[in-house]
């Protein structure tokens, strides 16, 4: 009985001395299973994300060798049905104009060349008709006579 005793005095001294609880073992049990619960979870997720990561990374380089090749997409041209007409609106300009002026006034007597027409340098694009100019040449020919006329006259006269 005295063995008994000190167990129970030894016990009893023992949770005298010590005001912290202890955890019943049911209780421990659970919150060891909670923690590797938790720890196989986390373990769990790391794997997932570097199994997807490396997925990734596979694909990646995959897409990147597919697009590195070009493809050509040869497309034969067929004849269209010539009655299908597409009209669109627009207009055309040229890249500059150049005004066009006679070197003389008169009648326009022949055109060669219609407007828009392509024409080259040199090209004779009309024919005026000028009476006055006309008028005015015929006139400085005869002057020209006459002056001549006289000339002659005037060498005569001083051979003699």
């Amino acid at each position: 009985m005295t063995t008994m005793n000190r167990m129970t005095t030894d016990y009893g001294t023992q949770e005298a001395t010590k005001p912290a609880k202890r955890i019943p073992r049911p209780a421990a049990r659970i919150f060891v299973a909670a923690f590797v619960a938790a720890a196989g979870a986390l373990a769990f997720a790391i794997h997932g994300g570097i199994t997807t990561r490396v997925a990734a990374e596979s694909s990646l380089a995959r897409s990147t060798e597919d697009a590195a090749i070009p493809i050509v997409n040869v497309i034969h041209p067929k004849d269209g049905a010539p009655l299908e007409e597409l009209i669109l609106p627009g207009n055309t300009q040229p890249f500059s104009d150049t005004p066009i002026f006679a070197r003389t006034s008169g009648y326009l007597k022949r055109w060669y060349f219609d407007i828009g027409a392509h024409v080259k340098r040199g090209d004779l694009l009309a024919e005026i008709e000028t009476p006055e100019i006309d008028k005015q040449l015929q006139q400085a020919r005869a002057d020209l006579e006459t002056a001549q006329a006289n000339y002659h006259l005037a060498e005569t006269t001083a051979v003699r």
